[in-house]
């Protein structure tokens, strides 16, 4: 089983609501993220600084019947002009849409390690979807989880072979509402690798 540490998934969506991209508050839960800051001590691909100027305009876009224009782009063409940043979202953007009158989500992702990211990421951008729609008093519709490179580091082959299913353990974080559960089905080269049930 893999085990999400419930405390760095709660630092992680608290800090998309950053606007400042300082480290400060994440690496008390990922020391790790030192290694992605610049000298200034922000990280050049922090979701915060893009995300939350963005928050409120995004409800109100939502609240138009059949509004397709619900795009939040994380990863911006200007990142093109800083190949050095040690950091650069691996978000594409997150697309919302009233279905059904359920908020549903699409994250667009330009890449995904399948080990150590994208069981964080599902958790935290499924978080911010039913942080949107308690705002706009809807149930949470459908995810869906696009990544353009998908891969899994050789250190954690070991890791997912080990197991006899590959389960995303989030039990612990989710309080019981209306969120639907998902079904996750990994799949790398062709290959189903892992399934996941959160």
């Amino acid at each position: 089983m893999r085990r999400l540490d419930p405390k760095y998934a709660a630092a992680e969506f608290l800090w998309y609501f950053d606007p400042t991209g300082s480290i400060d508050m994440i690496t008390k839960y990922a020391p790790q993220y030192k290694n992605f800051a610049e000298p200034s001590g922000e990280v050049h691909g922090a979701y915060g600084k893009r995300f939350v100027y963005y928050f409120k305009p995004l409800i109100e876009q939502l609240k138009i019947e059949g509004n397709r224009r619900c795009v939040i782009a994380l990863y911006e063409s200007s990142d093109l002009m800083h190949p050095q940043a040690k950091d650069i979202p691996c978000t594409l953007n997150w697309q919302f849409i009233v279905d059904d009158n359920k908020l549903c989500m699409i994250a667009n992702m330009r890449s995904n390690d399948v080990w150590l990211g994208m069981p964080y990421d599902i958790y935290v951008n499924t978080l911010i979807q039913r942080v949107i729609a308690s705002n706009l008093g809807l149930e949470c519709g459908w995810y869906q989880h696009q990544v353009m490179n998908i891969h899994l580091y050789e250190r954690d082959w070991k890791k997912v072979e080990d197991m006899k299913s590959y389960v995303i353990d989030t039990r612990p974080l989710f309080v019981k509402d209306s969120l639907t559960t998902l079904d996750i089905i990994i799949i790398v080269t062709g290959k189903q690798i892992g399934r996941a049930h959160v």
